[in-house]
Parts: C-alpha cells; structure tokens; sequence
C-alpha cells in the first residue's frame, strides 16, 4: 500500500455558528416576505399555486423517499476498494485538486446552511399563503427534493465513488474505512438545496409576479447553494464534479416536478397497446 506525506489540504479552522447567525438573518428574510406578501394580496387569493394527483403523487413521493432514505445503508455496502488510503493519481485531472481535503467545521457550516433556508422557505410559504394552500405546494416543493435526491442516491450506491478524504490520511481511520467513505457521486446537500430554491421561486414568483420578494428568494437560495457547494468540496465529501451533478439534478427536478403541477396539467396512468405508464396532458 502506498502512503503519502502531507495531505492536500490540512483544513482551515472555522468558529462554531452561533444562534445569531442563523437567526438574524432568517428574521430579515422573514420580514421582507411579510413586506412583499401584502402587495397584490387583493387580486391573488390565498390558493395553492399547484393542483395534486393523489394517485400518482403518494406512490412518486414514497418511493422516491425509499429510495433517498436508501443512502443510509452504505455502511453495509462494505469499505472502498481502496480504503483506508487511497492514491491521488487515480482521481481525474479535473478534480484531483481536492483529494485529501477534510474539514469537520466545514461539513457543519453545510449542514446548518440547508437547514436554515429550508426554514426560510417553508415558514415564508405558510405566512403568505396560509395553511392549507402552503402543504399543498409545500407538498410539490418537497416531492421535488426527495426525486433529487432519490435521484442522487441512486447514482451514489451505483457509482460507489471514493470521497476526496479517503486520499490523506486527515481523516480519522473508522471514518475513512466506513461504507459511507465511497459515495461520493454526486452531492445530495447540493441537490436538496437547489432544488429546494429552485422550486420554491417557482410558488412565490407564480403568486407574486411583480414582486421583488421572489428574487430577494432566489437570491438568498443561490447564495445558499453556493456555500453548501463550497463547503462540500472543503470538508471532504465531494468532488467539483460531485456537486456539479447534485446542482444540475436539483435544479432540473426544481422545474420539472413544479411544471407537472401546474393546474392546467394532467398526469394519469394510462394502458396502451405497448404497455402502461402515464399520460401527460395540457389544457388551453
């Protein structure tokens, strides 16, 4: 086995996130949609922007949270081919240059980042639209990141990538040889945040089209994606390409799933000659 000196990345020491920091700007964020909501009120009535298809909806949103949930099996997946350290020459010229970055702090700043504008979102959406209105697209806006997600779990238990700490020795050794080490491909907190923001813009903008309120959203959720993409990369657990992946996937299903929803659109299962599926129609 080969072993390798220093690491490529020693790690940069980052404070614990006090409550202030999280909660200030969430109450900044919050009053501005409180500002915002109230234009147009009078013309919008407080209805949910999508329509849902319970028989198909229930299944898709099951499954695909089955399969998301699925990630927490890796550990019995068994350890990487090349655990507990592996060689920095084996990964791509593209990404090689992150092999062997680990960074705790980092993966906290990741986990607090998504938490938090998911909070946003989700009590932004119920002070505009009220409560049974805000679980129906909250419903939408969810079945978007668990298809995301679903999506990149899938890819992860397939590809079984290594995760750039497992090139240094940085990480402790039960960390490095555990089954989770080698999902790498792609970034899950990349895709629940963008397709969480994605998703979310797509329910505010539709309600309040002349609003800044909107795109102050969007903002604060690319914003987001950016720091969770970064701190991905800097704590060990992904690649460049990891979160590209997990972006892409995320903003795609942010778009797509919404787009299904929409009340002059259809989707039933249908039974054709060639077999069944669902059919997707669209009325003018």
């Amino acid at each position: 086995m080969m072993t390798y000196g220093k690491p490529a990345y020693s790690g940069i020491s980052i404070p614990m996130l006090r409550w202030t920091h999280i909660v200030i700007p969430c109450l900044i964020i919050l009053a501005a949609n409180t500002a915002f909501a109230g234009e147009g009120k009078e013309e919008i009535p407080p209805a949910p922007v999508y329509e849902l298809n319970l028989a198909v909806d229930v299944p898709v949103f099951f499954l695909a949270g089955f399969v998301a949930v699925g990630w927490f099996l890796g550990d019995e997946l068994g350890e990487a081919d090349c655990a507990p350290l592996c060689d920095r020459r084996d990964v791509n010229s593209f990404d090689r240059w992150s092999a062997g970055y680990y960074d705790e702090d980092w993966a906290r700043v990741t986990d607090f980042t998504l938490i938090g504008i998911m909070g946003i979102g989700v009590v932004s959406l119920f002070i505009d639209e009220g409560f049974r209105a805000g679980l129906v697209d909250l419903f939408v806006v969810a079945e978007s990141v668990l298809l995301a997600n679903g999506f990149v779990v899938a890819l992860n238990l397939l590809a079984r990538r290594p995760r750039p700490y497992l090139y240094s020795s940085e990480a402790p050794l039960d960390v490095r040889n555990s089954g989770t080490a080698s999902l790498s491909f792609g970034s899950g907190h990349v895709a629940a945040t963008t397709s969480f923001t994605t998703a979310m813009f797509g329910v505010f903008h539709a309600r309040h089209p002349d609003s800044p309120w909107p795109w102050v959203f969007l903002g604060v959720g690319t914003a987001a994606s950016g720091v969770v993409a970064a701190g991905r990369i800097m704590s060990g657990r992904h690649f460049m390409s990891d979160v590209i992946i997990g972006g892409v996937a995320g903003i795609c299903m942010g778009i797509l799933v919404p787009a299904m929803h929409k009340k002059n659109v259809l989707i039933a299962p249908a039974i054709l000659d060639s077999g069944a599926g669902l059919a997707l129609t669209r009325s003018f």
